[in-house]
């Protein structure tokens, strides 16, 4: 099905850039939409080329892919089942549990510029934004984020690799173009399925220039182009890559290739424990000296001769002998076991995670020293993430401000442009563990303790930390009082000073 809506994406859009086309003989603007066509037919074939492959992957994530090669052994009425692999869920969330967007910092002197960015970063939601936009870019590779406004102010939307496609630029390295399905459209004939019911009814093409909004209605279903100039400097569509190197600038998947081939053998492995589960569970059993009539009988009864404690025969004419009935030797599913840890083991090397988050139980339990290390080279790969990703997200912090400000990049402040991502620290996933490690740390370095970093690495929400700070600077502002009153001999508790005498004072 949802391959099916993808396909149909692609095909829908083949003629996309027709609408461009139509603006060619404009005089002010005819040779830019002459020359933005050629660039949105490639986006649209950079996606078309990529939908099988984003459709497997897709399919590893989410636990569908079929089994290439089905083993030997298993009988042909278990050729169709469907057996899923979780690991290749755990490989991602487990990335993804681990990096997270604290909030945006500035310079000090950048008077109410965190507060603006706070605001519009709640409003936009890019904490949980980024994290499912990583999801994506960890399972195809890329995932791209759009820059816009609506009747609240600067938005920002977030599109997978199977509804918007791009053009890297080597040069500036960053897209040159790209476009997004922004909208879509309910076909006449409803199959219950959103994905098959719905076709693009509106994409947006993003140059360095401007946008193309492109529309398609009526019963010609043509396209039609309008232009929106830009003052940004650079496309308002930024991609979230993941593992990019010189040959693939949009990222590669987070599923390499040895771990789709343990998937594959984990698929196998696990149907051949199927079927072994049901002779495990049945002990096959076998009867020689039958005659033709008891053996029509038991035949027409298999389940009664297998599951029946007892089996009661008469003896065959023939032979004048009883049938002598037996239970074959059970088989152990043992070695079956030992494939799936021993394959566990390779997912976790290729993957970069322990190995316990794969198996629930196991007897022969890892050492401490390698789930350190396993998970200190997760630790390193969640940092590498949230260091390239950290560099997007600024670019989209400062894209915001722009649209906020009706200004381009290069009209910014230096107080907006000096905006920085905190990210949440890897190893310390829960609020405890940050608690616990900020209370150690602040043992070794005492002015720690009341600092807004501490505030800030303590887990606590936006909202609370600024609740933190304020209280912070009141107490520490009643504290100073104290203190130079107490210099100053001067008594703040309210009460009346006592006489010589003893008593109280007139």
């Amino acid at each position: 099905m949802e391959g099916t809506r993808r396909m149909s994406d692609a095909s829908e859009l083949m003629n996309v850039h027709t609408a461009l086309l139509e603006w060619a003989g404009d005089p002010d603007i005819g040779e830019m939409a002459a020359a933005d066509a050629q660039d949105l037919r490639q986006c649209v074939m950079v996606m078309s080329a990529n939908e099988a492959r984003n459709e497997r992957l897709y399919e590893i994530y989410e636990g569908t892919v079929p089994l290439a090669k089905v083993p030997t052994i298993v009988p042909d009425r278990y050729k169709d089942l469907r057996i899923g692999c979780p690991w290749p869920e755990v490989a991602v969330q487990s990335v993804v549990e681990r990096s997270r967007v604290s909030g945006f910092v500035f310079d000090p002197d950048a008077n109410g510029e965190d507060e603006a960015m706070r605001e519009i970063s709640e409003r936009c939601d890019l904490a949980l934004g980024y994290q499912a936009a990583l999801t994506d870019s960890l399972i195809s590779g890329v995932s791209f984020a759009v820059v816009g406004r609506d009747e609240l102010g600067a938005c920002v939307r977030w599109h997978t690799s199977r509804s918007a496609a791009g053009v890297w630029d080597y040069a500036n390295n960053r897209l040159a173009c790209g476009f997004a399905i922004v909208d879509r459209a309910r076909r006449r004939a409803v199959t219950g399925d959103e994905a098959s019911d719905t076709v693009p009814s509106k994409v947006d093409f993003y140059t360095p220039r401007g946008c193309w909004e492109i529309t398609r209605g009526g019963s010609t279903r043509a396209w039609s182009a309008s232009w929106l100039p830009d003052v940004m400097g650079e496309p308002r569509i930024v991609a979230l890559v993941f593992r990019p190197d010189g040959e693939h600038p949009l990222g590669r998947s987070r599923f390499s290739e040895p771990m789709r081939a343990c998937v594959q053998e984990y698929m196998a492995n696990a149907l051949n424990l199927h079927v072994a589960s049901e002779f495990t569970a049945l002990g096959q059993k076998w009867a020689t000296g039958l005659s033709a009539e008891q053996y029509d009988a038991l035949a027409s009864a298999k389940w009664k001769f297998s599951a029946d404690a007892a089996v009661l025969a008469t003896e065959n004419p023939n032979t004048n002998a009883a049938p002598q009935f037996g239970n074959f030797t059970q088989q152990s599913m043992e070695p079956i076991l030992s494939v799936k840890r021993s394959l566990a083991t390779d997912f976790a090397a290729a993957a970069s995670i322990p190995i316990s988050e794969l198996l629930t139980q196991d007897s022969n339990p890892t050492s401490a020293e390698a789930l350190t290390a396993a998970k200190d080279k997760l630790i390193a790969l969640v940092e590498s993430v949230n260091a390239r990703n950290s560099r997007t997200l600024r670019k989209i912090a400062l894209m915001l401000m722009a649209v906020e400000s009706d200004c381009g990049i290069d009209g910014l402040t230096e107080a907006q442009r000096s905006v920085m991502v905190h990210m949440r620290r890897p190893e310390t996933m829960s609020a405890a563990a940050e608690s616990d490690a900020i209370l150690k740390k602040s043992s070794v370095f005492p002015f720690l303790a009341t600092s807004d970093v501490a505030i800030e690495e303590a887990g606590f929400t936006e909202e609370q930390q600024e609740r933190l700070k304020s209280e912070r600077d009141r107490w520490e502002s009643s504290q100073r009082v104290a203190q130079a009153a107490q210099a100053s001999g001067l008594d703040l508790s309210g009460t009346a000073p006592a006489s010589p005498s003893g008593g109280e004072a007139a």
